[in-house]
């Protein structure tokens, strides 16, 4: 009979073994990725279907419009999963068309309401423009920017049981614009704040199914995208007060005339 393989601790681990490690659970990610995409396309086709079906009222086709808009922004996240991979060195490809932010920012809130599942928190969303009542229209990949939001927003909404989380967008310079999430949420220690970006560590809480509520591949994919979209995934917290993640973004103003995508 031959002798079962030996198991490494995580502090008998060498990088060799990490990187082991790591890349067999990209390859188990990688398939479960591609069983979940067929499925997702399905729901997402019927509830665009349904939509039209004429008896609906308007209320009945916002919701479905929302079940489809978030079955499309976890159907993008499969996608990116198998096409970029989080180990993978290749650019991330934008295709920039232009937004309104503040409708972005409402989008973001629709999706994100039936996420807080406490009655005691509340979501806020502003936006400073350069000038007062300025409604700004970017030319900016809108698929990659909500998906980074919605990554930030529902890991805020998992670590806040009351409070308030915040999603704010501000106006840095020509072409510059500044988006922070902030929460309430029980916040981390200096210790996790160290390992918060740590690959091996999003991959084991990943693979072990850990409640990790500011953490995994959801937070990996999240810097990529922000890196992709000209910025860095930046981070303060304190246990107890809440958590703030914000990054910045390359934006620059969509020629007058643009019709923005719808957000």
């Amino acid at each position: 009979m031959l002798p079962a393989p030996q198991t490494l601790g995580l502090d008998e681990m060498t990088p060799a073994d990490w990187l082991a490690r790591e890349q067999r659970l990209l390859a188990h990610l990688a398939q479960v990725a591609h069983e979940l995409r067929s499925p997702l396309a399905g729901l997402v086709g019927l509830a665009r279907l349904t939509a039209q079906e004429a008896e609906l009222g308007p209320k009945h086709r916002r919701w479905l419009d929302s079940i489809a808009r978030c079955g499309e922004h976890l159907t993008q996240t499969v996608n990116d999963l198998i096409d970029v991979g989080l180990a993978s060195t290749a650019e991330v490809t934008l295709r920039p068309q232009p937004l309104r932010l503040s409708a972005l920012l409402q989008e973001m809130s629709d999706l994100v309401h039936p996420e807080l599942h406490q009655p005691d928190v509340q979501l806020h969303t502003w936006l400073q423009g350069r000038a007062a009542g300025d409604d700004p229209v970017v030319r900016v990949d809108g698929q990659r920017l909500r998906q980074l939001l919605l990554n930030l927003l529902c890991n805020a909404a998992r670590a806040t049981t009351e409070g308030e989380i915040t999603l704010g967008c501000s106006w840095q310079a020509p072409g510059r614009w500044r988006f922070e999430v902030a929460d309430t949420g029980s916040g981390l220690s200096a210790a996790r704040l160290a390992e918060l970006f740590h690959q091996g560590h999003a991959l084991e809480i990943w693979a072990h199914g850990s409640a990790d509520r500011h953490g995994g591949l959801g937070l990996l994919i999240s810097r990529r995208l922000a890196r992709a979209l000209g910025g860095e995934l930046a981070v303060v917290s304190q246990p107890g007060l809440g958590t703030t993640f914000s990054f910045e973004i390359d934006a620059p103003e969509a020629p007058a005339g643009s019709a923005p995508a719808d957000a």
